[in-house]
């Protein structure tokens, strides 16, 4: 799966990425389901936040990381928890 970035001229030549996202996933089907993604400006836009671009590394070397898809997987991995 693929969602492409938009690019647009800049002033010294080169394209830069404007608007739109890039994610890649891979998805296994079957008795079990098993995912691998990555989402290359990682999950955060904050200035400051730990994950902004941090998946970048991963994309530039064609790689996936796994998709964390039940409650147990996602509780081993929380950061942080807020309870609004």
């Amino acid at each position: 799966m693929f969602s492409p970035n938009f690019a647009a001229p800049t002033a010294e030549g080169p394209l830069a990425t404007v608007a739109g996202d890039t994610w890649v996933a891979a998805i296994e089907l079957g008795e079990t389901v098993t995912a691998r993604a990555v989402l290359t400006y990682g999950n955060a836009t904050q200035p400051g936040d730990a994950h902004v671009g941090d998946q970048l590394a991963l994309y530039a070397a064609k790689s996936l990381r796994p998709v964390w898809r039940d409650r147990a997987d996602i509780e081993a991995h929380l950061e942080r928890r807020e309870v609004l």
